[in-house]
């Protein structure tokens, strides 16, 4: 990960003192944590990972031209390109903060299970044409990634927009105390990383930590249709939004059709339930800071989904959805959902690879997967991975529609000669599985 600086001057002059500033030689234009990217006159932090550990890769990033190492152990060079601290990953944090606390416009902090990259995307896209946005690139939405893209943003924009991850415990109030959101949005509550949290409960409490750290001058948007959402506290003002229920913003799903609060109408460029919900969360966050009604409107009708997202497209005469990015059960069964509503028109097929960290829920979730996709009758499955096998196992337990492959090359190549035109084919896995390499393969 690297980031370049934005706003060189007044970041240097705010975390180093005058003696080591009056060198313009030393002065900071980047910072990473990689010592591969590092370029002419970055920071490089050598952090200590569970893998690697930062320190062992200081030469490398001086000879390519770091002009500050931050470093916990003491290095026999000129101290001037040293900065000696007790904890790297704490200086890290630190520094972004102090960056965090010099911006004074609006940030929006985003968590969930699924959705949050998208939602973050559509935001970003409707607020960048009437104002200064800045928001987090990617998915750096982890304990380096965001403060890492905090220290990336330039503190005169006017919103910030901060994708929060996690992968254990303690994630989210950590990196609430480094974002100091004053909006939130958790876009829902699923089995994403459940491996780590032991139960949907204990996923829900982590996720709820956004919320928690809100004060009573912030705003929280709730979405109420979620089994979790609705219980969680929060001493900020509460909006809701709902393709179900009557909220503050609540909408009304036909087809490719979404309508809100009986007057304003999206015609969707995806129709699928995910990006529905996706698209009512950014229609509520931008109404509520005044963006113009016609303009929200327009920007996500026009939205073009990231790759591997859920992103279509058409080669050899197939219909190709690649939804290949990442998958937990909750997202892998709105794919096949969407997938279930070319059924009258087309013959489905569902090519499908492991879901990963799901620890003890490996088994029984793929296995629940392999339920769904039957009595959503989609007329083949292609299947790849350890666990994989258990879903194609109980779809052939109940017909001969599922094939399992233990290589993507077997796999592509009985998929090619399997596929007529006007197939459409939905690809879905989490991204160790590295399933896109599979569409390459079948449609090059």
């Amino acid at each position: 990960m690297r980031i370049s600086l934005r706003n060189k001057i007044q970041f240097n002059n705010m975390f180093f003192n005058d003696e080591n500033y009056k060198n313009r030689k030393n002065i900071i234009s980047g910072i990473t944590i990689d010592s591969r990217l590092v370029k002419n006159g970055d920071m490089f932090i050598a952090l200590k990972g569970n893998e690697s550990d930062g320190h062992l890769f200081i030469d490398n990033a001086l000879k390519l031209g770091a002009s500050l190492i931050v470093a916990e152990k003491n290095q026999i060079v000129s101290s001037t390109k040293f900065k000696l601290v007790q904890s790297s990953n704490k200086f890290l944090n630190e520094t972004a903060l102090n960056w965090r606390k010099s911006f004074s416009g609006n940030v929006i902090g985003i968590t969930g299970s699924n959705g949050k990259t998208t939602t973050k995307e559509l935001l970003a896209t409707i607020f960048s044409s009437k104002t200064d946005c800045e928001y987090t690139k990617g998915n750096y939405n982890s304990t380096t990634g965001v403060p890492l893209s905090i220290l990336g943003m330039d503190n005169n924009a006017d919103i910030f927009i901060i994708e929060l991850g996690m992968s254990k415990p303690g994630e989210i109030k950590k990196l609430c105390s480094i974002s100091l959101p004053n909006i939130a949005l958790i876009t829902n509550v699923s089995g994403a990383h459940i491996k780590s949290f032991k139960s949907f409960k204990n996923i829900a409490q982590e996720k709820s930590s956004l919320f928690k750290c809100l004060n009573e001058n912030d705003t929280a948007f709730f979405n109420i249709d979620d089994n979790y959402i609705p219980q969680f506290k929060t001493n900020a003002k509460k909006i809701s939004f709902s393709l179900k229920n009557k909220a503050n913003y609540s909408g009304k799903l036909n087809s490719s059709s979404l309508l809100i609060n009986n007057s304003s109408k999206i015609h969707l460029p995806y129709t699928n339930l995910a990006f529905a919900y996706n698209a009512i969360a950014s229609f509520a966050i931008s109404h509520y800071l005044g963006f113009d009604e016609k303009d929200i409107i327009e920007k996500i009708e026009s939205y073009k989904i990231l790759s591997g997202r859920g992103n279509i497209f058409e080669s050899k005469g197939c219909i190709i959805i690649d939804d290949t990015y990442n998958s937990n059960l909750e997202s892998a069964k709105n794919g096949i959902s969407n997938l279930k509503s070319y059924n009258q028109n087309h013959r489905t097929i569902a090519i499908i690879g492991d879901m990963f960290d799901l620890g003890e829920k490996s088994v029984p979730f793929h296995c629940e997967l392999g339920d769904f996709i039957l009595s959503n009758k989609i007329n083949n499955v292609f299947g790849i991975g350890e666990f994989t096998k258990n879903t194609i196992d109980v779809i052939n337990a109940n017909g001969e529609i599922g094939y399992h492959f233990n290589s993507k090359e077997k796999l592509s190549k009985e998929l090619s000669k399997f596929i007529n035109e006007n197939d459409v084919l939905y690809f879905k896995a989490s991204r160790g599985m590295r399933l896109e390499k599979i569409i390459f393969e079948v449609f090059k």
